[in-house]
């Protein structure tokens, strides 16, 4: 999925990033990569941080449903693998990417996990000042209208 008339940021072996053309959408699409490690997972998270940073968008996507499921990096996102990292992810994200997210003044990041039980929208989180969705596919994050 990219966003029709959108601009191509990066364009790498694990992971895309396309703006919108109304620069108000930021998405950033996984690309299957077998056994992906969490330092590359990391680092494409806080590239996207970085590049909120920059382009400030109102609504920041990311399409996570082509990550390999059986990856060290997504062991570690459901914490359930953390041998190779001294802290676990939700640690990690919140000194770490969200002051990203703040700073750019994100008002919603919604994940398209593949997960048909995903979640949806998340009822608001201590120390976040955005909108939180997870959701089955990335048509339906993309089109997450929040309460």
């Amino acid at each position: 999925m990219t966003l029709e008339n959108g601009k191509r940021i990066e364009d790498n072996a694990q992971y895309r990033f396309v703006q919108s053309a109304d620069h108000k959408t930021l998405l950033f699409e996984w690309k299957h990569v077998a056994g992906l490690n969490t330092q590359d997972f990391r680092n494409g998270i806080a590239e996207f941080a970085k590049q909120c940073k920059i382009r400030k968008p109102d609504y920041a996507v990311i399409d996570a449903s082509a990550l390999d499921k059986t990856s060290p990096a997504v062991s570690w996102l459901r914490a359930k693998h953390i041998a190779e990292e001294k802290e676990d992810y939700q640690t990690w994200w919140m000194r770490d990417i969200v002051p990203a997210y703040h700073d750019a003044g994100v008002v919603r990041l919604a994940v398209g996990t593949g997960d048909p039980n995903a979640p949806g929208e998340l009822a608001g989180i201590p120390g976040i000042n955005f909108k939180i969705g997870y959701f089955p596919d990335i048509e339906a994050a993309l089109g997450w209208k929040p309460s």
